[in-house]
């Protein structure tokens, strides 16, 4: 037996290779087979026996992450894998009894859909997508993958949360009710601000994606199975932001402005208001990922908005836009206008963007630390309530009438109290039980009552 390093030849590596695929075909039908290549190197013939079991081992972290998009689809559908009327196998791959037995036991022993060609698959698929880039669609059988809400769908409530009413992805026609309060005492009426996220139909670049092309073939044999292919729309497959993108505003949270598997090319404009009296600038940090907190995700960059109004209260508006073009290049700007101070950053393709490997990691621990997330969330919600309670307490302190009302007593209670927030909010490492930080929130929220009840 000769050891030879081929690693330094691309021709060998490439008939290596060759030789290689044709083994993992005939391991789809054979429990064995053999490698083998004449004169691989040197004029030294290579021949070696491989197992089926050995294949499989030897791929297993591969099916695993066949089995672990499968999953993710299902999740971000918001469907249950019972559900699920077939499973179709697309593409040569799905010919491996491995990834069959996977699927199969991941769908709790549901038969596999074995009618349908897998190559043929592919090729409808490369076909539909040819004659829809060709702009003569007249064809191209009509397809529909499921009717939904694409995005989620609410209203801005106080502090600019974005309350869902009906979640994206929801089956429609569907119809949903929630309650809400007042934010204020005496409030007259309530401001509705609705949001839609939508998308309008866009050219699609002029490559063919091959993974798109599958998914054409895919939902192509699923509506031939269905056997009811009539009135329905035509189904159009666009790239989407792989990753949600957003910036750092308060408390290190993550305000996503373009959420994932939004279609691309978009356009996003979002309002935000200023934190502190006679603040003049804002630091942008740019992110993209799945967790609340900022500093979680992956930074794209940073600008800084100058030139706010100097004399501004808290509360001065500006708006932060978000702009993804076809090529999937980011522009971020942010603008005053009132007074026309506007800055902007672009992120391209080429500078600081992540691979696949990375994307699908940053998701997975999105998923992992879903509960930690939520507890963050819920943490920083309390925190701005509490920074708000504390300010307004302030500006309330500041008018003399009121002063006079309260007794000396009273007086440093409530400045002990609000000095005791004010020293929790200020602190860097945020290890405040959200409890504690609670309490205090009632504890000044009464305080703040009492104060405006004496001035009436």
């Amino acid at each position: 037996m000769k050891k030879l390093n081929i690693i330094g030849n691309p021709k060998a590596l490439r008939k290596l290779r060759t030789a290689c695929e044709k083994a993992k075909r005939a391991l789809s039908f054979a429990v064995v087979t053999n490698v083998e290549v004449d004169s691989l190197f040197q004029g030294v013939d290579f021949s070696s026996p491989i197992t089926r079991a050995k294949f499989e081992e030897i791929n297993m972290d591969l099916f695993d992450e066949c089995m672990s998009i499968v999953e993710r689809c299902l999740t971000d559908a918001k469907m249950d894998k019972s559900s699920v009327d077939d499973v179709v196998l697309v593409g040569g791959s799905s010919r491996i009894p491995k990834v069959q037995q996977l699927l199969q036991d991941f769908f709790e022993g549901k038969e596999l859909c074995n009618s349908i060609n897998p190559d043929e698959a592919v090729a409808y698929g490369a076909a539909v997508q040819a004659a829809l880039l060709s702009g003569d669609s007249k064809n191209v059988p009509n397809l529909v993958l499921i009717d939904v809400a694409p995005l989620s769908l609410g209203w801005k409530v106080i502090h600019n949360v974005m309350s869902v009413v009906i979640p994206r992805n929801s089956p429609i026609p569907v119809k949903k009710t929630r309650n809400y309060v007042t934010a204020e005492d005496n409030q007259e009426r309530v401001p509705i601000l609705v949001y839609e996220d939508f998308f309008e139909d866009k050219e699609l670049c002029n490559s063919i994606n091959p993974d798109e092309a599958v998914a054409y073939g895919a939902a192509f044999q699923a509506d031939l199975l269905s056997e009811d292919s009539k009135n329905v729309p035509n189904l159009v497959l666009i790239n989407v932001a792989p990753l949600s993108l957003g910036w750092k505003v308060k408390h290190g949270v993550m305000s996503v402005v373009i959420p994932r598997n939004t279609p691309i090319p978009v356009k996003k404009t979002k309002q935000y208001v200023t934190i502190e009296d006679n603040q003049i600038d804002v630091l942008i940090d740019v992110y993209e990922g799945e967790r609340a907190r900022a500093s979680d995700n992956h930074l794209l960059g940073s600008f800084v908005l100058s030139g706010l109004p100097p004399a501004a209260t808290r509360g001065h508006p500006y708006d932060v836009c978000f702009d993804v073009d076809q090529n999937g290049i980011l522009t971020v700007s942010a603008i005053d206008e009132s007074t026309g101070s506007t800055n902007k950053i672009t992120i391209t393709n080429e500078k600081g963007r992540l691979s696949t490997e990375e994307i699908n990691r940053l998701i997975q621990e999105a998923e992992t630390y879903c509960i930690d997330d939520k507890k963050f969330l819920r943490k920083a919600k309390i925190m701005n309530a509490l920074d708000l309670c504390v300010y307004k307490m302030r500006n309330v302190l500041k008018k003399k009438d009121i002063n006079l009302k309260l007794s000396s007593e009273e007086n440093k209670k409530i400045n002990t109290a609000i000095t005791k927030a004010e020293n929790l909010l200020d602190e860097s490492d945020r290890r405040n039980e959200i409890d504690a930080l609670k309490d205090l929130l009632n504890e000044l929220e009464s305080m703040y009552e009492r104060i405006i009840g004496k001035s009436c």
